[in-house]
């Protein structure tokens, strides 16, 4: 299964929609759109925008393979689920500003053994060159 048609299957299992619900909604037979989340048929652009409309979720969210889907938090809104996808994005960038964080202290605790390194090594040396008692 592509990793697109993927997606939009688990997006529509997060907001707990059934494929003749989402047929339905996009004006297809549900055939037709199973055929969708098997890549059985073409996806165009027009229809991807409409999912995305649906799913309530940017296009990018359905296109970008690279990230995980997570399970979102069900929330109610006028007695039909929504997928809350902000907390995503938020605690994403929150996890990539960590990572940032985290490979620079990995730079600076690097650069600082490396100096305490170099000052033992000196601190050996000088101490062989002592005249000993």
């Amino acid at each position: 299964m592509d990793r697109i048609a993927f997606r939009i299957k688990k997006l529509r299992e997060l907001k707990n929609l059934t494929q003749e619900s989402m047929a339905n909604r996009l004006g297809i037979s549900q055939n037709t759109y199973s055929r969708i989340e098997t890549e059985s048929s073409r996806l165009s652009t027009a229809r991807l925008m409409e999912i995305s409309d649906i799913l309530e979720v940017p296009v990018n969210v359905i296109l970008n393979v690279e990230e995980p889907i997570y399970d979102f938090k069900n929330k109610t809104k006028n007695g039909e689920k929504t997928v809350n996808i902000s907390n995503h994005f938020e605690s994403h960038l929150v996890c990539r500003e960590q990572v940032e964080f985290w490979k620079s202290e990995v730079v600076r605790i690097r650069t600082e053994r490396e100096t305490l390194l170099e000052i033992i090594k000196n601190l050996t040396l000088s101490n062989e060159n002592r005249p000993k008692i």
